[in-house]
């Protein structure tokens, strides 16, 4: 069976292109009949950069369905990465044969709470035609158990459906040493975002540092909100980086005692994330605290800390964390994230 893991965007941002290409490497490396595509704006050409983007849109998911619906009649399998509120997907959903759809939020809930202008409508174009296509669907494949339940719960009915986990995961490179580690004895801590969103709680964390007088650095690594960044300016145990490279962010994480993540998942009606950024904090041996569960971790995982964003409680752990070897950390989490051994799971849950 071929298999043919497809998403469409005029812009993807660069955790999706990451993980497609990711995807696609591991794919090779395991030998699979497995073919990764991503779709973009730029495929469309210079020519049609001028074009009103409706029109653009509107274009380039023509053609991406159409090219989707040529594969299923070859006999390829698609495993379609949802887009939520599209007309377009409902109308191939009727050639693409027997496909499966790929769901990395709760869409309906993401697209009540947006204050994207046409969130409404899509809203209601998910609502109306997005079900149909989910229900039609062969299978579901999840980023979390939490979304899988979301999506089975919307769209009752079918107990002959498949259910997929399939999180987030990231390659592991066997030629790498062991991940560099320049830690002193005051307390570091990073927090790496494109875009600091409501969704990721930092105001909270902001708060908490103001009412303590615990030392700690707080390394802010993404573009902050202009409000947000007033706030911070005033305290020492903040610092803010902007947008840096990996090259940049590398030293950083390496003198950092723990890595952070979202705190305000529940903005978004979620409880529990499988985040890329995890995944690179701890392939980088980094202990991970979070406000929300990891799906992918057990409960038990001793480097992963579900917590509210109180910076005691933060640099409490983080102190647990110092004398742990960064090696360890990213041993340990190898099985759980690596992305060639989720692929392989997921490619055998599907041929089955």
């Amino acid at each position: 069976m071929t298999f043919v893991h497809a998403a469409v965007s005029m812009n993807p941002s660069a955790g999706v292109s990451r993980q497609m290409a990711d995807e696609a490497r591991a794919a090779a490396a395991l030998n699979l009949d497995w073919k990764v595509w991503l779709c973009r704006g730029s495929d469309l050409g210079p020519r049609l950069a001028r074009w009103p983007a409706p029109l653009r849109y509107a274009l380039l998911r023509i053609r991406f369905y159409f090219g989707l619906a040529s594969l299923a009649r070859q006999g390829r399998w698609i495993v379609l990465r949802y887009s939520a509120g599209d007309p377009f997907l409902f109308l191939a959903s009727f050639f693409l044969g027997g496909y499966f759809t790929v769901h990395h939020t709760l869409e309906e809930m993401e697209l009540a709470a947006s204050s994207f202008p046409f969130a409404r409508l899509q809203l209601r174009l998910e609502r109306l035609l997005g079900r149909r296509v989910v229900a039609r669907a062969r299978g579901i494949v999840c980023m979390t158990p939490e979304i899988a339940r979301h999506e089975l719960n919307r769209v009752p009915g079918r107990p002959d459906r498949t259910v997929h986990i399939y999180p987030n995961g990231i390659l592991y490179s066997d030629q790498c040493g062991a991940p560099a580690d320049t830690r002193g004895h005051r307390p570091e801590l990073v927090f790496v975002a494109s875009y600091f969103f409501d969704w990721h709680g930092l105001e909270a964390l902001l708060e908490s540092v103001a009412t303590s007088s615990e030392d700690g650095l707080l390394h802010l690594v993404g573009t902050l909100p202009e409000a947000v960044q007033r706030r911070t300016v005033a305290d020492p145990r903040i610092r803010i980086h902007g947008q840096l490279s990996p090259a940049q962010l590398e030293p950083l994480v390496a003198r950092s005692w723990l890595g952070l993540s979202s705190f305000g998942l529940s903005s978004k009606g979620m409880t529990e994330a499988c985040t890329l950024k995890v995944r690179d904090y701890l392939r980088a041996g980094l202990p991970v605290y979070a406000g929300h569960r990891d799906s992918a971790l057990p409960a038990d995982f001793e480097y992963f800390r579900h917590g509210p964003a109180h910076w005691n409680s933060i640099l409490a752990f983080a102190r647990d964390m110092r004398s742990i070897p960064r090696a360890s950390v990213a041993i340990r989490a190898r099985p759980l994230i690596d992305k060639r051994a989720l692929l392989e799971r997921l490619h055998r849950a599907l041929e089955s």
